[in-house]
């Protein structure tokens, strides 16, 4: 009974975009992983292992077809833990349109979910990380979102906790060369300078090559403090020459600790880095594969992807998976020139020391 189990949940604060102001925020919930059917199954031989595993599988699987026989035939199922029933949605009329109509499902909770929700304790575990990061650069000259950069033209940089501030001597923006040499973006050629964007002017004295953008400041989304020690986000663009490199997985880091191409907090947030590198499904819309192997060459597949561009993708470590070295790829169909006739897999330079 829901009355007598105790449950425990964690919830980090966050920042609320649509509060009223960037010091607005909102809980989330820490989340433990995926349970799917066969965690459902295990779970359940748990409580009772005297069943066959066939057995309970076969129930669960007869009340889902059930359920869905009587929902789809006009009726609203409670069995307790949760109410559902069929919801049309769109224009009416006189017939049924499927490009203007749609049917959804719709769940709300019963009464004994009611009550779990009684006997919940929720900790609040402290601030979710602040994660920064560049998604999409745009070079003005071109209107091309492939990393390049023209000298004496403007250059957007969209992302995450960008803005530049900060009295640390280290903070600015800058172009710097394979030998090490930094071009500082002084701040009379930056037109934008917001958290989520950064427009600025690239220096003329750049020569033709690959630089690395780097970004450090000291923001927060806290007006009245910055943070003690600045962070930094770098990102390979070509100066007035075209991308030599073809689709690939360039560094990883972690969104927690800000490790680089080597530990990964499980159940965070880790943010991959390359070109061309957008997990894309054979459709063209859903996204592709993300696994993470171990050591026996399991594939864990990840399910959470927050961001998934050309240039970036963010997802969430599995929760559930055990310490130790994994090996990441990506299979998408993605490529520049439009959508593959087969996938293309794509290997991290790296191993993911999960922790």
């Amino acid at each position: 009974m829901a009355e007598e189990i105790k449950y425990t949940l964690n919830v980090q604060s966050t920042y609320n975009p649509l509060g009223k102001g960037e010091n607005d925020t909102k809980f989330v919930l820490v989340s433990n992983g995926i349970a799917d059917f066969d965690r459902v199954i295990s779970e359940m031989m748990a409580v009772n292992p005297g069943l066959e595993r066939e057995t309970i599988e076969m129930v669960v699987k007869l009340e889902h077809r059930i359920i869905q026989k009587l929902t789809m035939n006009g009726m609203r199922v409670s069995n307790g833990l949760f109410s559902a029933a069929a919801s049309p949605r769109g224009k009416g009329g006189s017939t049924w349109d499927p490009k203007v109509n749609e049917l959804n499902i719709t769940i709300s909770q019963g009464a004994s979910w009611r009550e779990a929700i009684r006997n919940t304790t929720v900790n609040v575990i402290g601030p979710k990380a602040e994660v920064m990061y560049i998604s999409t650069i745009t070079n003005a000259a071109t209107r091309s979102t492939n990393s390049t950069a023209t000298q004496g033209r403007p250059l957007t940089v969209e992302g995450n906790y960008l803005k530049v501030i900060g009295s640390h001597p280290s903070v600015g923006v800058y172009f710097i060369d394979a030998e090490g040499t930094e071009t500082k973006v002084t701040e009379d050629y930056w037109s934008v300078n917001e958290p989520k964007k950064l427009s600025f002017v690239v220096p003329n004295e750049l020569e033709n090559g690959v630089y690395t953008l780097r970004i450090t400041t000291q923001y927060t989304r806290n007006y009245t403090s910055m943070r003690k020690e600045p962070r930094t986000v770098e990102h390979t663009v070509y100066v007035g020459v075209e991308p030599t490199l073809g689709q690939a997985i360039l560094s990883g880091r972690d969104g927690a600790t800000g490790a680089v191409d080597s530990d990964a907090k499980r159940g965070g947030e880790y943010i991959l880095s390359g070109n061309g590198i957008m997990a894309l499904a054979a459709d063209g819309e859903s996204t592709g594969d993300i696994t993470l192997y171990n050591s026996l060459d399991t594939p864990c597949p990840v399910e959470t992807i927050s961001t998934n561009t050309a240039d970036m993708i963010i997802f969430t470590v599995p929760n559930d998976l055990t310490e130790g070295k994994y090996t990441l790829t990506i299979e998408t169909y993605y490529s520049p020139e439009g959508l593959r006739d087969a996938p293309l897999t794509l290997t991290a330079p790296f191993e993911l020391n999960l922790i």
